[in-house]
């Protein structure tokens, strides 16, 4: 294996992703965010959540070609290791930092562990549907946000299209980089989300960083990555190859005191 060419690859994938928060006119709707507001309404234990949707979005998505059943691995990842740290760096970046210390999800004392945990998923169909249509998977699980006014089950998080959340608070960030691979298609995006949207301040013009940041090119549409592309990924971020179809969800800082189990 040629570590070197590896990690060239890597670096030159990561110079077209940046983090974003989209902008908004001071004058113009914005939200804080939904899905921490009513995170655990049901009261239960963050680490009975966590394994329920977990097990639920997993077996949604269960390729339904044949009778294998779904199967789930999870790892804690430590990038702390000479090799990994400068690849972790270039997701948990400066840029997501600062928009982290404005909302105050984070402070200028918090210290970066380096692990991560990964959550890979076997005999699934991956994210799939088009970028842009609002009934896909991966729309729904990167831009769909519930409706409080319609959901199926009184305080219920899964029912409003937030199970999802029961992950990524998992980490301190409230990071989520995923690669998802599809039959024809892989793909590959992040997403963090802020406690609040902040207000800030250009050439004596207010306007609005929204409390969703992505992590994805300057065309959002692009989002599939090649198979050089794949396999720097794999090493560098995910580890493992992968072969079939599925996902692989990387949570940054994850926060393994509060799961204990």
């Amino acid at each position: 294996m040629d570590i070197e060419k590896t990690k060239s690859d890597f670096s030159e994938l990561m110079k077209e992703f940046s983090w974003e928060a989209p902008t908004y006119d001071i004058y113009q709707a914005n939200r804080d965010p939904l899905e921490k507001d009513i995170f655990n309404v049901e009261g239960d234990d963050p680490s009975e959540i966590f394994v329920r949707e977990l097990i639920q979005n997993s077996l949604d998505a269960r390729l339904k070609t044949n009778n294998d059943p779904v199967h789930l691995e999870l790892e804690v990842i430590d990038f702390n290791h000479s090799n990994l740290r400068s690849s972790y760096q270039k997701i948990v970046n400066p840029k997501i930092q600062k928009y982290l210390y404005r909302s105050k999800d984070i402070t200028q004392a918090d210290v970066l562990t380096y692990k991560a945990l990964r959550i890979s998923d076997f005999n699934t169909t991956g994210l799939d549907g088009k970028s842009n249509d609002e009934t896909s998977n991966w729309y729904k699980y990167f831009y769909k946000i519930g409706d409080k006014g319609k959901l199926s089950k009184k305080d219920g998080l899964g029912s409003a299209n937030l199970g999802k959340v029961t992950t990524w608070a998992s980490s301190k960030y409230w990071i989520i980089i995923v690669r998802t691979k599809l039959f024809n298609e892989i793909r590959f995006q992040g997403r963090c989300l802020r406690k609040i949207n902040t207000i800030e301040e250009s050439g004596g013009k207010k306007y609005v960083d929204s409390c969703d940041v992505y992590f994805r090119r300057k065309d959002k549409e692009n989002i599939t990555i090649n198979n050089i592309e794949n396999k720097a990924v794999s090493e560098e971020l995910f580890l493992p190859e992968r072969r079939e179809t599925g996902s692989d969800f990387l949570l940054p800082e994850f926060r393994e005191n509060d799961l204990p189990k």
